[in-house]
Protein backbone atom coordinates (compact mmCIF):
# COMPACT_ATOMS: atom_id res chain seq x y z
CA UNK A 1 0.00 0.00 0.00
CA UNK A 2 0.76 3.42 -0.94
CA UNK A 3 1.56 5.50 2.45
CA UNK A 4 -0.54 8.84 2.23
CA UNK A 5 1.09 11.75 1.68
CA UNK A 6 1.37 14.68 4.74
CA UNK A 7 -1.04 17.59 4.08
CA UNK A 8 0.24 21.07 5.36
CA UNK A 9 -2.25 22.97 6.65
CA UNK A 10 -2.97 26.66 6.44
CA UNK A 11 -1.73 27.37 9.73
CA UNK A 12 1.65 25.18 9.08
CA UNK A 13 1.98 27.31 6.32
CA UNK A 14 1.42 30.76 7.86
CA UNK A 15 4.02 29.60 10.53
CA UNK A 16 6.33 28.55 8.18
CA UNK A 17 6.16 32.50 6.14
CA UNK A 18 6.73 34.23 9.41
CA UNK A 19 9.44 32.48 10.31
CA UNK A 20 11.61 32.75 6.97
CA UNK A 21 10.69 36.51 7.18
CA UNK A 22 12.43 36.87 10.68
CA UNK A 23 15.53 35.28 9.26
CA UNK A 24 15.12 37.20 5.96
CA UNK A 25 17.95 39.87 5.60
CA UNK A 26 17.15 43.61 6.31
CA UNK A 27 16.94 45.87 3.01
CA UNK A 28 17.67 49.41 3.07
CA UNK A 29 15.54 51.72 1.69
CA UNK A 30 17.08 54.23 -1.46
CA UNK A 31 16.43 56.55 0.90
CA UNK A 32 18.92 56.01 3.66
CA UNK A 33 21.17 55.21 0.70
CA UNK A 34 21.06 58.92 -0.77
CA UNK A 35 21.62 60.31 2.58
CA UNK A 36 24.70 58.56 3.51
CA UNK A 37 26.66 59.37 0.24
CA UNK A 38 29.47 61.49 0.41
CA UNK A 39 29.07 65.17 -1.05
CA UNK A 40 31.43 65.84 -3.77
CA UNK A 41 33.19 68.52 -5.28
CA UNK A 42 30.32 69.15 -7.78
CA UNK A 43 27.90 68.96 -5.48
CA UNK A 44 29.19 71.50 -2.95
CA UNK A 45 28.03 74.80 -2.89
CA UNK A 46 31.29 75.88 -1.78
CA UNK A 47 33.74 77.54 -3.74
CA UNK A 48 37.35 76.10 -4.45
CA UNK A 49 40.17 78.20 -6.32
CA UNK A 50 43.70 76.98 -7.06
CA UNK A 51 46.41 79.66 -7.30
CA UNK A 52 49.93 79.29 -9.18
CA UNK A 53 53.02 80.54 -10.06
CA UNK A 54 53.55 78.41 -13.11
CA UNK A 55 57.18 79.68 -14.32
CA UNK A 56 57.45 80.56 -18.38
CA UNK A 57 54.98 78.41 -18.81
CA UNK A 58 54.18 78.43 -22.91
CA UNK A 59 55.04 75.88 -25.17
CA UNK A 60 58.61 76.03 -25.20
CA UNK A 61 58.16 74.56 -21.66
CA UNK A 62 55.07 72.41 -22.67
CA UNK A 63 57.70 70.79 -25.27
CA UNK A 64 60.50 69.99 -22.51
CA UNK A 65 57.82 68.91 -20.04
CA UNK A 66 57.09 66.51 -22.51
CA UNK A 67 60.18 65.22 -23.20
CA UNK A 68 60.81 64.54 -19.78
CA UNK A 69 57.65 62.79 -19.27
CA UNK A 70 58.60 60.60 -22.07
CA UNK A 71 62.46 60.18 -20.51
CA UNK A 72 60.55 59.68 -16.86
CA UNK A 73 57.88 57.55 -17.92
CA UNK A 74 55.19 60.16 -16.31
CA UNK A 75 52.86 62.51 -17.25
CA UNK A 76 53.94 65.88 -15.82
CA UNK A 77 50.75 68.04 -16.79
CA UNK A 78 48.51 65.17 -16.24
CA UNK A 79 49.88 64.74 -12.30
CA UNK A 80 49.26 68.55 -11.86
CA UNK A 81 46.22 68.39 -13.41
CA UNK A 82 44.80 65.31 -10.90
CA UNK A 83 46.06 67.68 -8.37
CA UNK A 84 44.39 70.48 -9.67
CA UNK A 85 40.96 68.69 -10.03
CA UNK A 86 38.83 70.15 -7.01
CA UNK A 87 39.27 73.34 -8.19
CA UNK A 88 36.22 75.17 -9.52
CA UNK A 89 38.57 78.07 -10.52
CA UNK A 90 42.41 78.50 -11.29
CA UNK A 91 44.40 81.60 -11.86
CA UNK A 92 47.66 80.85 -13.24
CA UNK A 93 50.83 83.27 -13.62
CA UNK A 94 53.77 83.76 -15.28
CA UNK A 95 52.51 82.26 -18.93
CA UNK A 96 54.39 83.42 -21.78
CA UNK A 97 53.33 86.76 -23.62
CA UNK A 98 54.62 84.30 -27.24
CA UNK A 99 53.50 81.19 -27.99
CA UNK A 100 51.92 79.91 -25.27
CA UNK A 101 48.58 78.72 -26.57
CA UNK A 102 48.91 75.10 -27.18
CA UNK A 103 50.70 74.91 -23.88
CA UNK A 104 47.18 76.27 -22.48
CA UNK A 105 45.39 73.90 -24.57
CA UNK A 106 46.79 71.17 -23.84
CA UNK A 107 46.42 71.97 -19.82
CA UNK A 108 43.35 72.41 -20.59
CA UNK A 109 42.72 69.44 -22.16
CA UNK A 110 44.83 67.28 -19.03
CA UNK A 111 42.22 69.20 -16.94
CA UNK A 112 39.28 68.40 -18.54
CA UNK A 113 40.11 64.56 -18.32
CA UNK A 114 41.11 65.22 -14.64
CA UNK A 115 37.45 66.87 -14.11
CA UNK A 116 35.32 63.75 -15.96
CA UNK A 117 33.42 62.68 -18.42
CA UNK A 118 30.74 65.49 -19.44
CA UNK A 119 32.76 68.10 -17.67
CA UNK A 120 33.60 71.43 -20.06
CA UNK A 121 37.14 72.84 -18.59
CA UNK A 122 37.40 76.88 -20.22
CA UNK A 123 39.57 78.68 -20.18
CA UNK A 124 41.12 82.48 -21.14
CA UNK A 125 43.97 84.33 -20.94
CA UNK A 126 44.91 88.10 -20.60
CA UNK A 127 46.24 90.26 -23.51
CA UNK A 128 49.56 92.58 -21.85
CA UNK A 129 49.33 96.46 -22.40
CA UNK A 130 52.97 96.48 -23.80
CA UNK A 131 55.26 93.42 -24.95
CA UNK A 132 58.32 95.75 -24.56
CA UNK A 133 58.16 95.59 -21.12
CA UNK A 134 61.28 92.76 -19.51
CA UNK A 135 58.53 92.49 -17.19
CA UNK A 136 55.60 91.76 -19.31
CA UNK A 137 53.84 88.25 -18.56
CA UNK A 138 50.30 86.92 -19.41
CA UNK A 139 47.37 85.56 -16.98
CA UNK A 140 45.31 82.45 -17.85
CA UNK A 141 42.00 81.35 -15.67
CA UNK A 142 40.50 77.97 -16.02
CA UNK A 143 36.83 77.17 -14.65
CA UNK A 144 34.63 74.45 -14.68
CA UNK A 145 31.95 75.45 -16.74
CA UNK A 146 28.93 73.03 -14.97
CA UNK A 147 30.10 75.61 -11.67
CA UNK A 148 31.32 78.53 -13.30
CA UNK A 149 30.37 81.07 -16.17
CA UNK A 150 32.24 83.88 -17.21
CA UNK A 151 30.25 87.42 -16.77
CA UNK A 152 30.85 89.90 -19.58
CA UNK A 153 31.29 93.25 -19.13
CA UNK A 154 27.60 94.37 -20.53
CA UNK A 155 26.78 91.89 -17.22
CA UNK A 156 25.93 88.81 -19.63
CA UNK A 157 26.44 85.50 -18.08
CA UNK A 158 27.91 82.98 -20.62
CA UNK A 159 29.03 79.17 -20.86
CA UNK A 160 31.51 78.00 -22.93
CA UNK A 161 29.38 75.00 -24.07
CA UNK A 162 27.78 75.99 -27.59
CA UNK A 163 24.05 75.78 -27.52
CA UNK A 164 23.87 71.99 -29.12
CA UNK A 165 25.86 71.26 -25.86
CA UNK A 166 29.44 70.29 -27.27
CA UNK A 167 32.76 71.87 -26.45
CA UNK A 168 33.12 75.28 -27.66
CA UNK A 169 35.34 76.54 -24.90
CA UNK A 170 38.06 77.33 -27.48
CA UNK A 171 36.03 79.04 -29.69
CA UNK A 172 34.23 80.73 -27.36
CA UNK A 173 36.92 82.69 -25.37
CA UNK A 174 39.64 83.24 -27.65
CA UNK A 175 38.54 85.89 -29.41
CA UNK A 176 36.87 87.39 -26.93
CA UNK A 177 38.82 90.25 -24.44
CA UNK A 178 37.58 88.30 -21.73
CA UNK A 179 40.21 88.49 -18.93
CA UNK A 180 41.19 92.48 -18.49
CA UNK A 181 44.18 94.33 -16.94
CA UNK A 182 44.13 96.64 -13.89
CA UNK A 183 46.30 99.07 -15.79
CA UNK A 184 48.05 100.76 -13.08
CA UNK A 185 51.53 103.05 -13.52
CA UNK A 186 53.64 102.01 -10.65
CA UNK A 187 52.95 98.47 -11.55
CA UNK A 188 55.25 96.71 -13.66
CA UNK A 189 53.10 93.78 -14.45
CA UNK A 190 49.84 94.49 -15.05
CA UNK A 191 47.72 92.33 -12.83
CA UNK A 192 44.67 90.53 -14.58
CA UNK A 193 41.01 90.25 -13.47
CA UNK A 194 37.69 88.81 -14.36
CA UNK A 195 33.99 88.77 -13.07
CA UNK A 196 32.14 85.01 -12.65
CA UNK A 197 29.11 83.36 -11.51
CA UNK A 198 29.10 80.82 -9.22
CA UNK A 199 26.16 78.64 -10.17
CA UNK A 200 25.76 76.88 -6.84
CA UNK A 201 25.12 79.74 -4.78
CA UNK A 202 23.90 81.81 -7.97
CA UNK A 203 26.84 84.74 -6.93
CA UNK A 204 29.00 86.67 -9.03
CA UNK A 205 32.36 87.87 -7.61
CA UNK A 206 35.71 89.37 -8.86
CA UNK A 207 39.01 87.64 -9.14
CA UNK A 208 41.89 89.06 -9.72
CA UNK A 209 45.44 87.65 -10.49
CA UNK A 210 48.87 89.17 -10.32
CA UNK A 211 52.29 88.60 -10.12
CA UNK A 212 54.24 91.66 -8.25
CA UNK A 213 58.14 92.98 -9.19
CA UNK A 214 61.10 90.73 -7.40
CA UNK A 215 61.24 90.69 -3.69
CA UNK A 216 64.43 92.68 -4.60
CA UNK A 217 62.98 95.64 -6.38
CA UNK A 218 60.75 96.21 -3.50
CA UNK A 219 57.37 94.80 -4.25
CA UNK A 220 56.11 96.50 -1.42
CA UNK A 221 56.37 99.74 -3.09
CA UNK A 222 53.14 97.85 -5.54
CA UNK A 223 51.19 97.44 -3.07
CA UNK A 224 49.48 100.69 -2.45
CA UNK A 225 48.43 101.52 -6.04
CA UNK A 226 47.29 97.61 -6.11
CA UNK A 227 45.06 98.27 -3.66
CA UNK A 228 43.73 101.59 -3.95
CA UNK A 229 42.32 100.59 -6.94
CA UNK A 230 40.48 97.84 -5.73
CA UNK A 231 38.72 99.95 -3.62
CA UNK A 232 35.21 100.93 -3.32
CA UNK A 233 33.93 104.35 -4.16
CA UNK A 234 31.49 106.51 -1.47
CA UNK A 235 28.54 105.26 -2.84
CA UNK A 236 30.07 101.51 -2.51
CA UNK A 237 28.42 99.97 -5.71
CA UNK A 238 30.75 101.21 -8.44
CA UNK A 239 34.85 101.17 -8.89
CA UNK A 240 35.75 102.68 -12.37
CA UNK A 241 37.89 99.35 -12.58
CA UNK A 242 36.04 96.63 -11.30
CA UNK A 243 32.58 97.89 -12.25
CA UNK A 244 29.88 96.75 -9.41
CA UNK A 245 31.64 95.95 -6.14
CA UNK A 246 28.79 95.08 -4.12
CA UNK A 247 30.60 91.32 -4.86
CA UNK A 248 33.10 89.60 -2.78
CA UNK A 249 36.88 89.93 -4.41
CA UNK A 250 39.34 87.31 -4.60
CA UNK A 251 42.99 88.55 -5.34
CA UNK A 252 45.73 86.22 -5.97
CA UNK A 253 48.99 85.60 -6.94
CA UNK A 254 52.85 85.93 -6.31
CA UNK A 255 53.33 88.40 -4.36
CA UNK A 256 57.05 88.43 -3.43
CA UNK A 257 56.47 89.43 -0.02
CA UNK A 258 54.77 87.37 3.07
CA UNK A 259 51.89 88.80 4.34
CA UNK A 260 53.21 89.71 7.92
CA UNK A 261 54.66 92.65 5.78
CA UNK A 262 53.76 96.36 7.20
CA UNK A 263 52.86 97.00 3.13
CA UNK A 264 50.10 94.83 3.17
CA UNK A 265 48.32 97.59 5.93
CA UNK A 266 46.62 99.04 2.41
CA UNK A 267 44.70 95.61 1.91
CA UNK A 268 43.52 95.31 5.36
CA UNK A 269 42.51 98.58 5.04
CA UNK A 270 40.55 98.46 1.71
CA UNK A 271 38.76 95.39 3.46
CA UNK A 272 40.86 92.64 2.20
CA UNK A 273 42.07 90.11 4.24
CA UNK A 274 44.88 87.21 4.17
CA UNK A 275 43.18 83.26 3.61
CA UNK A 276 47.13 82.46 4.33
CA UNK A 277 49.26 83.48 7.39
CA UNK A 278 53.15 83.40 6.51
CA UNK A 279 52.78 79.88 5.12
CA UNK A 280 55.82 79.17 3.18
CA UNK A 281 54.94 78.19 -0.58
CA UNK A 282 58.21 78.74 -2.49
CA UNK A 283 60.38 76.44 -2.80
CA UNK A 284 64.07 75.97 -2.00
CA UNK A 285 66.74 75.06 -4.69
CA UNK A 286 68.88 73.27 -2.96
CA UNK A 287 66.78 71.39 -0.27
CA UNK A 288 63.49 69.73 -0.52
CA UNK A 289 61.90 72.11 0.98
CA UNK A 290 59.50 75.10 1.01
CA UNK A 291 61.22 78.49 1.15
CA UNK A 292 59.27 81.70 1.44
CA UNK A 293 55.53 83.15 2.39
CA UNK A 294 54.84 84.76 -0.93
CA UNK A 295 52.19 83.51 -2.89
CA UNK A 296 48.98 84.55 -1.20
CA UNK A 297 45.15 84.86 -1.46
CA UNK A 298 43.57 87.97 -0.20
CA UNK A 299 39.47 88.00 -0.07
CA UNK A 300 36.68 91.11 0.77
CA UNK A 301 33.13 90.04 1.31
CA UNK A 302 30.85 91.51 -0.71
CA UNK A 303 28.16 94.27 0.22
CA UNK A 304 25.30 92.00 1.20
CA UNK A 305 27.38 88.48 1.12
CA UNK A 306 30.31 87.02 3.40
CA UNK A 307 33.37 85.55 2.44
CA UNK A 308 34.79 82.82 4.63
CA UNK A 309 37.75 80.66 4.36
CA UNK A 310 36.23 76.79 4.70
CA UNK A 311 39.49 75.12 3.92
CA UNK A 312 42.97 75.57 2.92
CA UNK A 313 46.61 74.52 1.84
CA UNK A 314 49.76 74.57 0.16
CA UNK A 315 50.67 72.03 -2.44
CA UNK A 316 53.99 71.39 -1.75
CA UNK A 317 55.53 70.95 -4.91
CA UNK A 318 57.56 68.62 -4.16
CA UNK A 319 55.32 66.81 -2.64
CA UNK A 320 53.60 65.80 -5.40
CA UNK A 321 56.14 64.27 -7.67
CA UNK A 322 58.07 60.72 -6.49
CA UNK A 323 60.27 61.69 -4.28
CA UNK A 324 63.88 60.19 -6.10
CA UNK A 325 63.50 63.34 -8.19
CA UNK A 326 65.80 65.65 -8.03
CA UNK A 327 64.85 68.87 -6.56
CA UNK A 328 66.99 71.28 -9.27
CA UNK A 329 64.45 69.64 -12.04
CA UNK A 330 61.43 70.52 -10.24
CA UNK A 331 62.79 74.04 -9.59
CA UNK A 332 64.05 75.19 -13.10
CA UNK A 333 61.84 72.65 -15.38
CA UNK A 334 58.34 72.67 -13.35
CA UNK A 335 58.24 75.89 -10.82
CA UNK A 336 59.74 77.23 -8.12
CA UNK A 337 56.58 78.20 -6.44
CA UNK A 338 54.06 75.58 -4.94
CA UNK A 339 50.02 75.74 -6.21
CA UNK A 340 47.80 77.60 -3.31
CA UNK A 341 44.45 76.19 -2.72
CA UNK A 342 41.54 77.57 -1.08
CA UNK A 343 37.90 76.85 -0.16
CA UNK A 344 35.14 79.43 0.07
CA UNK A 345 31.53 79.94 1.58
CA UNK A 346 28.85 82.51 0.59
CA UNK A 347 26.70 83.84 2.92
CA UNK A 348 24.02 86.17 2.89
CA UNK A 349 24.83 89.01 5.82
CA UNK A 350 21.70 88.91 7.86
Amino acid sequence: MFKSRKRITPLALLIFIALYALKAPEKHSSSTETSARTITATQSENLTVISWNALNFGDDKKKKLEEASFEKKVDIINILAENFKKADVIALQEINTQKFESALELFREKLQEAWGEGETACWGFSQPASFQSREAERFAFFWRDSRVNYVTTEGKTISCKNSSGGDNSKVAFINTPIIKELIIEEIGRPPSFATFFFKPTAQKFHYVSLHLRPSGKKPQEELTPLFKSLSREKNGLQNPTLGPTQYPTIVSGDFNLSDAHPAFEIARTNGFESTFENEKTSLHMKTRELNKAYDNIWIRAGRETTLNVVEKKVLALYDLFPKDWEQKFIFHRISDHSPIQATFEFNFKK
